[in-house]
């Protein structure tokens, strides 16, 4: 029972983790958008967080956990764990090492992911590349 409960609760991390982070589900994406731009500053060239708006530094983390799996995925297990622990009065055991364990693991399946989606856009630029020099071409 104890594997199947953290098995559970790790996947309910990971995937809370990515509809909060990464996810364009109109009504999330529209709350981490707000919390991004309310407390985040962005460069002007490049569009990544570059500081504070509100609050300073705090501001900044504010808006930085909104857009990274490893930051977000932390709040999200102690969030996750207190619900399943305290509410559901389930036991998680070791609660600190669950947390520790699934926010390593949405952080890395993240890191996969961004890969993989990294690889896709440069193999569809590749291929619209190709269109181009055959219709050049003909």
């Amino acid at each position: 029972m104890t594997a199947l409960l953290w098995f559970g609760m790790v996947v309910a991390i990971w995937r809370t983790t990515r509809l909060l982070v990464k996810d364009e589900f109109p009504p999330v994406a529209a709350l981490r958008s707000w919390f991004i731009e309310t407390f985040g500053r962005r460069s002007q060239r490049t569009g990544e967080l570059i500081g504070g708006k509100r609050w300073g530094a705090l501001g900044f983390s504010i808006a930085y956990v909104w857009s990274c799996m490893w930051c977000m995925s932390f709040w999200v297990g102690l969030a996750l764990w207190w619900l399943a622990d305290v509410t559901g009065e389930t036991g998680v055991p070791y609660p600190w090492l669950l947390v520790a364990v699934a926010s390593g693991v949405s952080g890395l399946i993240g890191s996969i992911e961004a890969r993989i989606d990294q690889r896709y856009e440069l193999a569809e630029m590749e291929l619209e590349r190709r269109r181009e020099d055959s219709e050049r071409g003909r």
